[in-house]
């Protein structure tokens, strides 16, 4: 792996309860990396037909003031790419067969962003780590 070595030195600062109407929240900070997450639920979920374990919504954006650059598709690509990691990361913590015929969902944005697509794997490796 080309990950820096002193990235995973760095010491991670994490704050938690930071969203009132959630039920957990926190906000990481990684090195030049920012990140608010909300996690709301368990709660029933209204898709018909859903009888088994709980269903995992997990999703990842970048605040408007704090975009990358790049064109708005490539933009959305990336919040594609990183949800898809940040629900493999979270997926194998929750015990979700404990919460049948529900739905969690977690959602992060990052607040600040200054990194190399490596970077953001690292962060989600730390947050599943938390």
């Amino acid at each position: 792996s080309n990950i820096d070595a002193s990235l995973l030195e760095q010491q991670a600062m994490l704050q938690i309860q930071t969203i009132g109407n959630a039920s957990g929240s926190a906000c990481v900070e990684l090195g030049k990396v920012k990140v608010i997450c909300a996690v709301r639920g368990p709660f029933t979920t209204q898709k018909s037909g859903h009888m088994g374990s709980c269903l995992l919504d997990c999703s990842i954006s970048y605040a408007p003031f704090d975009m990358c650059s790049g064109s708005s598709s490539s933009h959305n690509r990336s919040e594609q790419h990183l949800s898809t990691l940040f629900t493999d990361a979270v997926s194998c913590t929750v015990c979700l067969d404990r919460y049948p015929k529900s739905m969690i969902t977690i959602q992060a944005m990052v607040l600040q962003v200054n990194m190399k697509s490596w970077y953001m794997r690292a962060v989600m490796t730390t947050i599943q780590k938390l």
